[in-house]
């Protein structure tokens, strides 16, 4: 076999054999042939978010946190889905705590908090999560408020 027909040979087959991988990744969704990100992108990775949870309140108060790996307040408030990650955190007066969340970009993230009063008073306990714009508050005696904030990347 002359040299020039062996060349053509392996052109052919190398050819083949990169078309045949072209469609077999076109077909599975393998990169390159993802598009995007995030922002409506089919391209599977993770993403994190940072909330900054704040608490405002004259008197001691405490709460509690937990993330999901949903969009969305849990079917049960706080429960019907198992958390992936938790914590809580106590204070008087302003406070305030940074939770960062990681999840895959195909479901995005929700962060749940509960703030409670922990005295009697009458005084007004204001629970807010950035980045939304809204806080909920409570001025019951030993009162509770709870917020969830979702996030899709």
């Amino acid at each position: 076999m002359n040299s020039s027909r062996f060349a053509s040979l392996m052109i052919v087959f190398v050819l083949t054999a990169t078309s045949g991988y072209a469609l077999w990744a076109y077909e599975y969704g393998q990169p390159p042939f993802c598009s995007g990100y995030v922002q409506g992108g089919n391209c599977v990775g993770n993403f994190s978010y940072t909330f900054r949870i704040s608490v405002n309140f004259t008197g001691p108060w405490q709460a509690a946190y937990y993330g999901y790996h949903i969009v969305g307040e849990p079917p049960t408030h706080f429960a019907g889905a198992e958390p992936y990650t938790k914590g809580n955190f106590v204070g008087t007066g302003l406070g305030g705590k940074n939770v960062t969340l990681s999840g895959p970009n195909t479901t995005g993230v929700t962060l749940c908090v509960v703030a409670q009063k922990l005295d009697s008073s009458s005084s007004v306990l204001t629970l807010s999560v950035e980045p939304r714009v809204d806080s909920n508050s409570t001025s019951l005696p030993d009162g509770q408020t709870s917020l969830c904030v979702p996030v899709v990347p």
